[in-house]
């Protein structure tokens, strides 16, 4: 999602102007749906389902806490990735920006966030027990660049959106990975939880952003920055001197 973004950045300035939006959306569409067949063909040819995972030990995740807590903290997060993927450029186009600088600037914020999530996997992998405050400190980093974001100074909008980029959009895998983590043999139920949040998160944040742009272009950043803070308390909510579940994989962290 952060390289799709990157490349639609890129083809704001260099397509839309002299070839025209009808004609980019339309060949988006064509190239998305030639690979989308092209997919579907290789799964039916492989003819091959992957193995049951192992259960673990403990009880099948449920209505845990936790498990709540951590899906909400992907809903809010959710909300400020998309919205920002949406709507940046239109921010910041409407603030008197040119287009090429807006879209460079949204270019910039994902290639960062690419960025993010490769060293963020990188240094979770070979000191485990900082995964969880990267993720509180990415939550933090993203709720700050939204609320930069309100500001009308362009050196602002600036700084604002490299850091919701980078953080408010660069916590998604290390999200996954948590909950992951005290649900041995049983992590695809468990991020199931926090699949589902994001995935509607990520279906509210652009609709309630549009809504709010209509209204007040500084309401709709109050607002993400709003779920940026709530993000950062869903998260919160979870320690380890919370839950049982989570203290068990202390030692794996």
């Amino acid at each position: 999602m952060p390289a799709a973004t990157l490349l639609a950045s890129v083809a704001m300035p260099v397509l839309a102007g002299p070839v025209g939006w009808r004609s980019v959306f339309a060949g988006t569409a064509v190239l998305c749906g030639v690979g989308g067949a092209l997919s579907v063909r290789r799964g039916h040819g492989a003819g091959r389902h992957p193995a049951a995972a192992p259960r673990g030990r403990g009880g099948p995740p449920g209505r845990d806490p936790v498990l709540m807590a951590l899906a909400g903290a992907g809903f809010f997060g959710a909300m400020v990735g998309n919205g920002l993927g949406g709507f940046l450029v239109l921010a910041l186009t409407t603030r008197g920006m040119a287009l090429s600088t807006a879209a460079a600037g949204a270019t910039a914020g994902a290639a960062l966030n690419i960025a993010v999530r490769l060293t963020m996997g990188w240094l979770v992998g070979r000191l485990p027990h900082l995964a969880w405050t990267a993720l509180l400190g990415l939550f933090v980093t993203g709720a700050a660049g939204t609320a930069l974001l309100i500001r009308p100074e362009g050196a602002s909008a600036t700084v604002g959106a490299l850091l919701a980029y980078g953080g408010g959009w660069g916590w998604a895998g290390l999200l996954h990975y948590v909950i992951g983590l005290p649900y041995a043999g049983q992590e695809q139920r468990a991020t199931a939880y926090s699949q589902m949040g994001v995935s509607l998160g990520a279906a509210t944040g652009p609709l309630v952003r549009g809504l709010l742009f209509t209204v007040a272009p500084a309401a709709a950043w109050w607002a993400l920055t709003a779920a940026g803070v709530l993000r950062r308390r869903s998260a919160g909510f979870v320690g380890f001197h919370e839950s049982p579940s989570v203290r068990t994989s202390a030692g794996a962290w």
